[in-house]
């Protein structure tokens, strides 16, 4: 559908994250598998966009595991640089806030390496990113 094939112009526009939201919250999960892929391909794009990172946050919401999984994998080895962005922080805080505690190892072993955590000590975005990893 038209939504899917232009999901990167939509989905980092702003009003096309109102459609995006709206079509995620009347729609079965079982009707969204193509969007669901195409936004996880589009991960990065996404993620460190203004109005992308809220399309990430509200695919992980109501995707299935797998896809959230997808997603984080997309993100894997990144998690420190987005961490320290302002739109993209919120997409890691959102991770660790809903993710399995092996995932939540994986994000924290990563913001937590030398000397990745004193960068995020100082940061103006990384340090909550960094406070809400240690609640």
């Amino acid at each position: 559908d038209a939504l899917t094939n232009n999901c990167a112009q939509i989905g980092t526009d702003h009003h096309g994250l109102r459609v995006v939201k709206a079509v995620l919250s009347v729609r079965r999960p079982q009707e969204l598998t193509r969007l669901f892929k195409q936004v996880a391909r589009l991960t990065m794009k996404l993620v460190e966009n203004q109005y992308g990172n809220y399309v990430i946050q509200s695919v992980l919401d109501v995707a299935p595991p797998g896809v959230r999984t997808n997603i984080k994998v997309k993100m894997e080895g990144k998690y420190m640089r987005l961490s320290k962005q302002k739109f993209s922080s919120n997409v890691v805080e959102k991770c660790l806030k809903q993710s399995s505690s092996h995932w939540r190892t994986i994000v924290i072993r990563e913001l937590t390496a030398q000397p990745a955590v004193a960068e995020l000590l100082r940061d103006r975005y990384g340090n909550y990113v960094l406070q809400t990893a240690l609640s």
